[in-house]
């Protein structure tokens, strides 16, 4: 306020009504906020029904420009996923793109381990997929009272969100460059069966586990290993929440931007889709090829009654 003379009220809304909020309040035509912050998930469709103004014709105004400001210094990665809309696919950079915001919270997936557990029976930090799940298996059968590796596993979007997290490491993407889902091809049956030997090797009750259930199984030594959001090195620092034992995190290296669709459509794709195949496949009921073949069909035609594919050469 004393540097610009605007004096800055913020309003907490609860996250899950968050967005009905936001949209409502944007639709009118004069509202209570000039600033939002927004998820990644929703910069698409704000974009789309007109909501949001971009930026880069304030950018272009030196007066309201601090000299100081450097926007090389903001992650790559994060402006791209968080801050563009308008490029390629929509939400990609690219020629036709425009910034519509700044990112200022970004999350990113982590490795976070039992110190004391690998170094009491001499076990190598996993660097790759295979060493990860061949040392949850090996601690799962020889560690008393210990699973190898936490887990979400709930049918719906909390095991998406479980698949999508091993995805996109392995080269996988839920659609090609036409919108065609591609999530069945060997990389995307190869991401279920992964989840899969990690379910086999994860926290009691894993089916039915939510982010909540997964950190509570880490932060209380239940199992040795966690791979989930950067949110648990935190809270296994804190003693409220992690009061016996060391733990070392690890940044697994992948910087895939496009690791899930930033689509309006996604929301019909997410849990009513894929939640549901996933949870086939998981459970037992169909082999990982026939719940992505499933979803595959699902998907396209929830797509191609969105519009996707008028524009597709025949």
């Amino acid at each position: 306020e004393k540097e610009t003379g605007i004096k800055v009220e913020v309003d907490f809304t609860e996250y899950a009504k968050l967005k009905d909020k936001q949209v409502l309040e944007l639709s009118k035509p004069a509202g209570d906020y000039d600033v939002v912050a927004w998820t990644v998930f929703e910069k698409g469709e704000y974009v789309a029904k007109g909501l949001l103004a971009p930026l880069s014709q304030y950018f272009a105004i030196p007066a309201l420009v601090d000299p100081n400001y450097d926007a090389d210094d903001i992650t790559k990665a994060f402006l791209y996923s968080g801050a563009l809309v308008g490029g390629k696919k929509g939400y990609l950079p690219g020629p036709t793109q425009a910034l519509y915001g700044v990112p200022f919270g970004p999350e990113t997936s982590i490795l976070a381990y039992r110190k004391d557990i690998f170094e009491q029976y001499k076990l190598k930090v996993p660097e790759t997929y295979d060493e990860m799940l061949q040392t949850a298996e090996w601690i799962s059968k020889n560690v008393p009272n210990m699973k190898g590796i936490a887990s979400r596993g709930a049918s719906g979007h909390q095991i998406v969100h479980a698949y999508l997290l091993h995805l996109s490491p392995l080269g996988g993407q839920i659609f090609d460059d036409k919108w065609n889902p591609v999530v069945n091809d060997a990389t995307g049956v190869k991401a279920a069966e992964t989840l899969k030997k990690i379910m086999d090797n994860a926290q009691a009750g894993v089916n039915t586990a939510d982010f909540g259930a997964e950190t509570n199984a880490f932060l209380q030594g239940n199992v040795a290993m966690f791979v989930d959001a950067h949110k648990i090195a935190a809270m296994s620092r804190d003693p409220k929440q992690s009061k016996e034992y060391p733990v070392i995190v690890k940044q697994l290296e992948c910087a895939a931007v496009d690791w899930r669709p930033l689509i309006p459509e996604w929301q019909g794709i997410n849990a009513p889709i894929l939640g549901v195949e996933l949870s086939e496949f998981a459970t037992g009921k169909k082999t990982a090829k026939q719940a992505l073949d499933d979803a595959a069909k699902k998907i396209r035609a929830e797509m191609e009654r969105a519009g996707y594919y008028s524009w597709t050469s025949k």
